[in-house]
């Protein structure tokens, strides 16, 4: 506000006033990510860090449940990697059919090219969605799947869950592109990280990683077997 005078005394003040509310949003959204992307760098392993994030963002955005999939080594398919759910019977016996499904990868869809306009879909209005009457019968009124992509490529995908309808809040909105616009390279690294670990284990060869003095540091299951 500005005084503005008349002979010497005050006549009157001039206001402007900006609504901030969108900036203020945008560094709480940006504050939340960075946060759960903290978080997950320092998790082990893949499938736990994603489970502890997805727990996370169902308490910031008040969702009833969360999920988190991702395509085989020939993308072609996509498999729960890890969730969040309730704890209930119920919930147990929705984990339990969810963790048998597979769904179609389409690894050729165009890729967005814009972060701001990634694409969230109403599960509940596809018609390949075949868990819908399981969503219902666990009290679930509206879902809705997001894409994490990598190097533009899909790589992942997330779903939400709620047993209110509509989320259209605007805040959640912004909270989980943001996340999936960034998520993409975090799951590559811990996915490259579990591959390379799996192929040192795993390979019938005998490998091993010495240190400067020729000491073993590292060998792998068959080496240990000789």
């Amino acid at each position: 506000g500005y005084p503005f005078y008349n002979n010497g005394e005050v006549a009157g003040t001039l206001c402007f006033a900006n609504d901030t509310t969108n900036e203020i949003n945008e560094l709480e959204a940006n504050e939340i990510v960075n946060r759960l992307l903290a978080q997950f760098q320092l998790s082990p392993n893949l499938k736990d860090g994603l489970a502890e994030m997805l727990a996370q963002i169902c308490l910031e955005a008040e969702f009833s449940a969360a999920e988190c999939w991702l395509p085989d080594y020939m993308h072609r398919k996509e498999r729960l990697m890890a969730y969040h759910y309730p704890e209930t019977p119920a919930f147990n016996k929705f984990k339990d059919f969810s963790s048998t499904l597979e769904i179609t990868f389409e690894a050729d869809q165009v890729v967005s090219q814009q972060k701001d306009l990634i694409r969230i879909e109403n599960l509940f209005l596809q018609p390949e969605f075949s868990r819908k009457k399981a969503c219902e019968e666990v009290g679930l009124a509206i879902g809705f799947s997001i894409p994490v992509e990598f190097a533009n490529q899909q790589i992942a995908t997330l779903m939400f869950f709620s047993n209110q309808q509509p989320i259209e809040e605007l805040r959640v909105i912004r909270l989980i592109r943001k996340l999936a616009s960034q998520l993409g390279s975090y799951i590559e690294s811990k996915r490259i990280a579990l591959e390379s670990k799996q192929i040192f284990q795993l390979v019938p060869d005998l490998l091993c990683i010495l240190d400067r003095s020729g000491r073993f540091y590292k060998v792998n299951n068959r080496f240990s077997e000789i």
